[in-house]
């Protein structure tokens, strides 16, 4: 039996159900959007679709398994990818890096130099993850989490080839 493929395609209403259920719980919820407030609705979610650019399913045989999108997109300096998750089923199979590799091409194909994103520095998957690609920090800022505590957001980026430097190399 062959392996499912992983296809992209941009969120449909059928997907937000499954968006919802894996930002259920008020920690995953922080890490992913930290702008958002518990419980997170659709009321949120429509926001959050509206706002963002490339909102971006990741499909696995059929089921929804990943989310992302792009925001503060500058055309001809960067653009941000952000609200990256990828359901509890499916991680660990390497659907990051694939979700990862596809809003890069996402900028790349708008001719935007640089891909940038946040991370808590907690988040020690996502951290491994971001720099087996490339991505480093330029900035970091002290957030306060939902329990009151201090964290760390840090501010990673990239520098994207265009297809003509992926030809040369």
């Amino acid at each position: 039996m062959t392996e499912p493929k992983p296809r992209f395609r941009p969120v449909a209403e059928a997907d937000q159900a499954a968006i919802l259920e894996w930002l259920a719980d008020p920690a995953e919820l922080f890490r992913v959007y930290p702008a958002a407030v518990p419980p997170f609705d659709r009321h949120q979610l429509h926001a959050l679709l509206r706002e963002r650019e490339e909102s971006t399913i990741l499909e696995m045989a059929g089921e929804a398994a990943g989310f992302a999108n792009l925001y503060h997109v500058r055309p001809q300096a960067h653009a941000f990818i952000g609200n990256v998750i990828i359901a509890p089923r499916w991680r660990g199979q390497g659907l990051g890096t694939e979700l990862l590799r596809h809003m890069l091409d996402r900028i790349r194909a708008r001719h935007i130099p640089e891909a940038r994103l946040s991370v808590f520095a907690d988040n020690t998957p996502a951290l491994r993850l971001y720099h087996r690609h490339g991505f480093a920090p330029y900035a970091m800022e002290e957030r306060t989490d939902p329990h009151g505590r201090m964290v760390i957001l840090l501010h990673l980026k990239k520098t994207v080839a265009s297809d003509e430097e992926n030809l040369i190399h």
